[in-house]
């Protein structure tokens, strides 16, 4: 039997938005979720970028999306009609264009019906609702972003692991008897109601067209309308939002930093395969597990003159990202210690770019060597670059 659209629309106008303000309880951490806020639908990408949130025991995707919110000053709204439901996010639309892409303007047409009498029968009154399109939709009147904005089937929906939880509820249709008539707050079982445990990757995504069936949730026994497949990004967001929880740590490496930029870019888009998303996926994640520390590039010795007291004063090649230098000198060419041969070699660091070493003894020849490197510290470690060839100085002095 055809759902009764007409039904669904005035009974999700009817609900009530409230602000949130919860207050964070004390209790024992069991790990953490990704949690992405998502625009796709509207070309808008990702309000959220994949963000990791502490999870407590007995946490729900309510309490994991009241906590992000509330850590990050957020205002929004939610409704408790048909059990908690997040309704609105103010500031999430301050562009109030929506570029919405032609996966979804190409979707079926759903037509409204109402019921006649007692019986089954129903009306087909002829009225369909056709997709919106980035030049045909309703718009939207302020910044807020939430259900009735750009199109009448609009609203938040949540998926966990790619997956949605449906309520599985009957409703009271127009001639009394039960029915599945769905709204976007009732196709889904509400927030409040759906633990969530330690690695879960939790979606919150504004849909236009199907109450979720344009960003990829099945919603066709509810609605009629047939869900785009959309590729599953859990492993990807996971991988993302690994990352951005120490995203300064991480991204000083390159293969990291590259791996992360394109697994982000795949992220942010509507619809892309899924050979792209699981590659990006695979690529972030080996590059998590064997991090290549960024190059450190041969430096030279600018200047390196005999200085009073058997002493070398040294000019050094000033270079970018470059932390310090290693200076190794000596009275010997391969710069060894040998106490028998009477050999010395000192080394020493130093973060400017001249420097004068202490005396060098036992100097045979009026000769003394010197050879430098550069370093630079990478996440507490020193990572050096080549040594620059041995440099013959003349002691007179």
């Amino acid at each position: 039997m055809k759902k009764a659209l007409s039904v669904v629309l005035s009974v999700a106008l009817m609900a009530t938005s409230i602000v949130v303000m919860p207050k964070e309880t004390n209790a024992a951490s069991t790990g953490k979720v990704t949690l992405t806020v998502e625009k796709l639908s509207i070309g808008q990408g990702l309000y959220t970028e994949p963000v990791q949130v502490t999870i407590n025991n007995g946490d729900t995707v309510k309490t994991v999306i009241d906590r992000y919110m509330n850590d990050n000053t957020l205002n929004y709204y939610y409704s408790t009609t048909s059990g908690w439901y997040l309704t609105s996010i103010l500031g999430a639309d301050n562009s109030r264009v929506a570029n919405i892409p032609n996966e979804i303007a190409n979707m079926q047409d759903v037509y409204t019906y109402s019921y006649i009498g007692q019986d089954d029968g129903l009306l087909h009154e002829g009225k369909g609702i056709s997709a919106p399109n980035t030049n045909k939709n309703l718009g939207n009147s302020d910044t807020a972003l939430g259900e009735g904005d750009y199109w009448r089937m609009s609203g938040w929906v949540f998926t966990v692991n790619n997956s949605a939880v449906y309520s599985g509820k009957t409703f009271d249709r127009e001639d009394g008897k039960d029915s599945t008539n769905p709204t976007v707050r009732n196709i889904y079982q509400s927030g409040d109601k759906v633990t969530v445990k330690n690695g879960d990757v939790i979606r919150v995504m504004f849909t236009l067209f199907g109450y979720g069936a344009d960003v990829g949730v099945d919603t066709y026994q509810a609605t009629g309308v047939s869900k785009i497949n959309l590729a599953d990004k859990t492993e990807l967001l996971r991988a993302v939002g690994d990352v951005n929880s120490n995203k300064g740590y991480w991204t000083v490496y390159p293969n990291v930093n590259a791996a992360y930029s394109q697994a982000a870019t795949v992220a942010s888009q509507y619809n892309p395969s899924q050979a792209t998303v699981n590659s990006a996926a695979t690529a972030l994640k080996n590059a998590i597990k064997s991090p290549q520390n960024p190059p450190v590039g041969t430096v030279k010795i600018k200047t390196a003159k005999n200085a009073k007291g058997k002493k070398i004063k040294l000019t050094l090649t000033k270079t970018a990202g470059v932390t310090g230098f290693r200076i190794k000198y000596g009275n010997n060419k391969k710069l060894k210690n040998k106490k028998k041969k009477k050999q010395q070699a000192v080394t020493v660091k130093t973060t400017k770019t001249t420097y004068t070493t202490k005396k060098i003894t036992d100097i045979k020849k009026k000769k003394a060597y010197v050879k430098i490197r550069a370093y630079r510290i990478v996440n507490g470690k020193y990572v050096y670059g080549k040594w620059s060839a041995v440099k013959t100085v003349k002691v007179k002095k």
